[in-house]
């Protein structure tokens, strides 16, 4: 090797150290703000309505506050915050969770300030899973305007808390992470979960790892489904997404001279005014006409239904979420009944996945009938089942399918409940009950004599159970159970 290829190799090596070094130099600071024993976690659902009768308090868990940097729209580097809960058994290792929240405006109402979404993480916590959530830029301890469904500084947000939150194994003793990794998150945190777990899959490869993630009512299609917000002329739950999202991109793209120029008065003067993360959602969309679009003047309105290339769709269409292809296992979630953000979300993202080649991707209807804040207790305990089963049983595919071999009914489980044997070649099998939480309840072999097999133990307590059968000849079935 002569001296100009010494020194190109050298010139590499530096950048691949450097690189290297900058992947694990994300942490700035952490701070113990909480700790829950099992029965403070029990109360605490208590207080908050939760039904605790689907949650598996296992272990005590820790909150811990932490601020890290990330890399904000324009390249800068940013300080911004989370908070991370950490079960703690000093006896094994747990999988790594990143919960994404929901819409936020107000600066303080942000999971590291122990709002009510970070009791999600604190559940996903009891149940063994360490769980970090980001607040994201420009919300709690980070200044400025969040850059709202911006996907790509919602994903290094929550990729570079990922990155901080393993720094942290390395010097809080308590934790104990393995290698698993979970994503997760509900409305504007199921937008940026897809955009995490795809950024992940295209440039972090080398570094993480993602096993699975369950992004909840996101607006996947921004620029198409759910841009009708903007076209239609309907009365809208939360007219303040409009200008959130305008000024957000505005700051990102530099999409107009002067407010006045896309807003009629006075919502050009009053509008900026609220967003500088002292107002809530709630309290900005009371300024607002109950039509959104109704803020827009009229021949910007006009341009934005008649040119697929106006500035605003443009901007939309770069965070669309829904043509690319997951690798890892993906599980959509949504509610029939969500006309916030709208069902075709999920929907359209499901079927391009599906076109693109993707094998792992599944989707479900919670419910047919829940709107959009309805929906987010019931979807966020199912993707927690789902996780759940994930881990103990790797048998996904079979979670909400019905086995032509075997059928419980009734289903609600109750004392009179019977597993029904379809498929006459099966002579003996061994069926389990196991907990949302994968603990073995009850196991029993058993040798068919009849069609009929009355099972159930009485003495479950209320909560979401699955029924695991291996047959004689190896075949493995799963069926989710439901006692009352």
């Amino acid at each position: 090797m002569d001296k100009k290829e010494l020194y190109i190799a050298a010139f590499f090596l530096f950048f691949l150290n450097l690189n290297l070094l900058n992947a694990q130099d994300k942490l700035i600071s952490t701070e113990l703000i909480q700790s829950y024993t099992t029965s403070d976690i029990q109360n605490f659902v208590d207080a908050n309505g939760i039904p605790s009768s689907y949650i598996n308090m296992n272990y005590p868990v820790d909150a811990y506050k932490v601020i890290y940097k990330t890399t904000n729209y324009d390249g800068s580097s940013k300080q911004v915050s989370g908070v991370v809960f950490v079960p703690i058994d000093g006896q094994q290792s747990f999988p790594l969770l990143s919960y994404q929240h929901g819409s936020i405006s107000k600066r303080e109402d942000v999971p590291s300030r122990m709002n009510l979404e970070s009791t999600i993480g604190l559940i996903f916590a009891t149940e063994g899973y360490t769980t970090c959530m980001p607040d994201y830029i420009g919300l709690g301890n980070s200044s400025g305007l969040h850059p709202y469904h911006h996907a790509r500084t919602e994903a290094n947000s929550v990729i570079d808390l990922i990155l901080a939150t393993r720094e942290m194994n390395e010097s809080i003793s308590s934790m104990n992470l393995n290698d698993e990794l979970y994503l997760s998150g509900y409305s504007q945190g199921g937008h940026a979960t897809m955009a995490a777990h795809k950024l992940i899959e295209e440039e972090y490869a080398e570094q993480i790892s993602v096993n699975a993630s369950v992004p909840m009512a996101g607006a996947y299609d921004m620029s198409g489904v759910q841009s009708a917000v903007i076209t239609e002329d309907n009365t809208y739950t939360t007219p303040a997404y409009l200008p959130y999202v305008l000024f957000s991109y505005d700051m990102v793209y530099d999409l107009y001279a002067d407010v006045s120029d896309v807003l009629v008065s006075p919502y050009d003067t009053t509008l900026p005014t609220l967003f500088n993360g002292n107002y809530s959602l709630s309290e900005i969309s009371a300024e607002m006409p109950a039509i959104p679009n109704q803020i827009l003047k009229p021949a910007v309105l006009n341009d934005f239904r008649t040119d697929d290339n106006h500035f605003l769709r443009v901007a939309l269409r770069d965070n669309d979420l829904y043509d690319w292809t997951p690798q890892a296992k993906m599980h959509l979630l949504y509610c029939g009944g969500d006309h916030t953000v709208v069902p075709e979300n999920s929907i359209i993202a499901y079927n391009k996945f599906l076109e693109n080649g993707a094998e792992d991707v599944t989707i479900a209807n919670v419910n047919d009938a829940l709107n959009h804040s309805e929906c987010a207790l019931y979807a966020i305990f199912s993707s927690k089942i789902w996780f759940n089963v994930l881990r103990y049983t790797n048998s996904v595919e079979q979670i909400s399918k019905s086995s032509d071999a075997f059928f419980v009914y009734p289903n609600p489980i109750n004392e009179n409940s019977v597993l029904a044997i379809n498929d006459n070649s099966i002579r003996s099998f061994t069926y389990q009950i196991i907990s949302s939480g994968g603990q073995v309840i009850l196991e029993k072999k058993v040798v068919k004599t009849n069609a009929y097999l009355n099972f159930v133990n009485t003495n479950l307590p209320s909560g979401v159970y699955f029924l695991k059968i291996t047959s004689d000849s190896g075949q493995v079935y799963l069926q989710k159970l439901l006692k009352m």
